[in-house]
């Protein structure tokens, strides 16, 4: 994982943090090279918290309210399905994420 945040450490130099979807899909790009899965998305993954790190610490602010605070009836979220490979399997994941 090294080598990938040694390719993307230029990219983040004097970036600003506080734009973390502006500055995710530069480096997204840039680790088109490591691939959609693995040590690049890992190290992608780990960039993007420490963004909403900063971004938080920056505003005083938790995570939570950043995100629309305790009033927010839905937040967006991600999950990978990536290692199910039949229908039924990923139905059954989903029915699970969503109770």
């Amino acid at each position: 994982m090294c080598a990938v945040i040694e390719a993307l450490k230029p990219l983040l130099i004097g970036a600003d943090p506080t734009q973390p979807d502006v500055l995710f899909d530069h480096l997204s790009q840039a680790a088109l090279f490591y691939g959609r899965r693995g040590l690049g998305l890992f190290a992608l993954s780990g960039i993007d918290i420490a963004l909403w790190d900063i971004i938080g610490k920056v505003k005083n602010q938790p995570l939570y309210r950043l995100l629309g605070g305790t009033e927010a009836r839905r937040l967006p979220t991600y999950v990978s399905l990536l290692r199910y490979h039949t229908p039924p399997e990923v139905a059954r994941v989903v029915v699970r994420c969503l109770e």
